[in-house]
């Protein structure tokens, strides 16, 4: 292979998309504190359902004027704040509902999220550590902790998460790409290349699965088959295959 596409293989990786795990369900404990508290979860419920996060934000923050220590209340005002893209405000919601219930592990992972999303990568990882204490086995935590682990350049650490994710769902397209991106980075190019086929063999329109063949292809001077990757991402993603038009220099 060429020296110049080492560099455009590289940048090419840049181009994977992060996709951390969605936020968690507004599905909140119980409350045993007082008929007001409670009315004003369910109002904050109800809003959350009928996609009002602005209304729900504000029946959260009313519960928590009635009862400031209200775990739920702390984590349902973080989730609607995430939905509204104020990851600042969120993290700070979540940190108080984990304080408020420590062994609660769902604001621990809601938090890894909302760190993701302000590139925070140092605490993302640790918010996703401190959610599998408390509950092992979930793959969506497995797998936020696998990116911010990369975005560290902890490739291997990235790429035991990743494992470990698809071990307890072996169906999960994102953690397969991004499986194959941590071993491109630690330059295990067939390895990278059974998980992007596997990817591809789950979801056939997964533009970073093709986009992470052609990479492998071009690596191993593989001409057909990096055609064909190419073509195929050009009908999925137009946009993803001019980028990569520009670094190959087509």
């Amino acid at each position: 292979m060429k020296p110049s596409f080492f560099f455009s293989i590289a940048v090419l990786l840049a181009l994977f998309i992060l996709f951390p795990g969605s936020y968690g369900d507004a599905v909140f404990a119980q409350s045993q504190d007082g008929a007001q508290a409670q009315a004003l979860l369910q109002k904050a419920q109800t809003a959350w359902d009928q996609g009002h996060f602005q209304d729900a934000a504000q029946a959260y923050r009313q519960a928590l004027k009635n009862k400031p220590d209200l775990a739920p209340a702390h984590y349902g005002l973080g989730l609607t704040l995430a939905r509204l893209d104020r990851y600042q405000e969120a993290v700070a919601a979540f940190q108080e509902a984990a304080r408020l219930e420590p062994a609660w592990a769902k604001p621990y992972k809601d938090l890894g999220v909302a760190c993701l999303k302000l590139k925070r990568w140092p605490e993302a990882a640790q918010a996703c550590k401190d959610s599998l204490k408390r509950q092992p086995e979930d793959p969506e935590v497995l797998y936020n902790l696998g990116l911010a682990e990369g975005k560290q350049g902890r490739h291997q650490e990235a790429k035991a998460a990743f494992e470990e994710a698809l071990r307890l769902k072996p169906d999960y397209v994102q953690a397969l790409n991004n499986l194959g991106m941590a071993d491109i980075k630690l330059n295990r190019w067939a390895e990278a290349r059974q998980a992007f086929d596997k990817a591809v063999a789950l979801k056939a329109d997964s533009p970073e699965a093709h986009l992470g063949l052609l990479a492998c292809s071009i690596q191993q001077g593989d001409r057909q088959a990096a055609a064909r990757a190419y073509q195929t991402l050009a009908k999925l993603d137009k946009n993803l295959a001019r980028q990569a038009d520009t670094l190959l220099g087509k």
